[in-house]
């Protein structure tokens, strides 16, 4: 997104095809995206949809004829840095901070604890 919030690039991915279903019912085999007849499926159904670093290639390389990033905000824990350093190689990566806190915090509910762990901080004023 550009400083004035307009959007250069999105990968919108689809495991979705009526005609292929349609076919399924009807007893043949099919694979998307590639069988014959339209088909609106555009990633394979055994495809990882989560996988960020394959579709941030698949954007960088669509844009990098016309522009150059150099800077990526990511959430801190994708591999979309990496799919985009493919094709931008001076990409730097930009932790979003607020993405990152609340990655942390999930992860500090999900703990679990001994009973004296915090013993020290007890009787403390605060």
């Amino acid at each position: 997104m550009t400083s004035d919030k307009k959007i250069l690039s999105v990968f919108t991915g689809s495991k979705l095809c009526k005609r292929a279903e349609y076919l399924r019912r009807c007893g043949v085999q099919v694979t998307c995206p590639n069988h014959t007849g339209i088909c609106t499926a555009n990633v394979a159904e055994d495809a990882a949809i989560g996988n960020e670093e394959v579709w941030a290639t698949i954007v960088g390389e669509e844009i990098a004829d016309t522009l150059t990033i150099n800077y990526l905000t990511t959430d801190g824990h994708s591999k979309t840095h990496t799919g985009m350093k493919k094709s931008h190689p001076a990409c730097k990566n930009l932790k979003d901070p607020r993405h990152l806190v609340k990655s942390v915090k999930r992860e500090f509910w999900k703990s679990t604890f001994s009973a004296d762990l915090f013993q020290k901080f007890r009787g403390l004023p605060y």
